[in-house]
């Protein structure tokens, strides 16, 4: 697959991710290994500014309730900006890292919302690209076996 920026993404069903290099609220570097959680690991990739984003918020946080104890779940800001506001606004007011720029190129993650289930040994074994609506919201409600609540 090839991303906006005309570079290959590694993000693919099947694919084996590398580790995932973040910031956390305070700034610091974090590095996500997929081994180590013990569990699959599912990330919601999302932009303050992104209308969808703030739509698919009641659905994803329903999802997290469903699903939380299964997998672990992180939440990636592309942008810190207007990231409290969306939080406030949203009710993802638990912990959000950003991906650093080279990580948003190198894994191609310029599209939101995008929703990845990463296995515990990071094969990517799910995606799901856009609004949970249409196709998204049938396809995530068959693979995790719940409805999610009507938009």
């Amino acid at each position: 697959m090839i991303t906006d920026h005309g570079l290959p993404s590694v993000l693919a069903e099947g694919a084996a991710l590398p580790s995932l290099h973040l910031l956390d609220a305070s700034g610091k570097h974090v590095v996500i290994a997929y081994d180590s959680a013990g569990k699959p690991t599912l990330f919601y990739i999302f932009s303050p500014s992104c209308g969808w984003c703030r739509r698919n918020a009641p659905e994803f946080r329903l999802l997290e309730r469903q699903i939380g104890g299964e997998v672990r779940i992180i939440r990636l800001a592309l942008s810190p900006e207007g990231l409290d506001s969306f939080a406030r606004e949203t009710g993802m007011d638990i912990e959000v890292y950003i991906p650093l720029p080279s990580t948003v190129r190198s894994y191609g993650l310029g599209e939101t919302p995008t929703t990845i289930l990463v296995s515990g040994s990071g094969k990517v074994l799910k995606m799901w690209r856009g609004a949970y609506t249409g196709d998204t919201r049938a396809s995530i409600e068959g693979f995790f076996k719940f409805k999610l609540c009507p938009s």
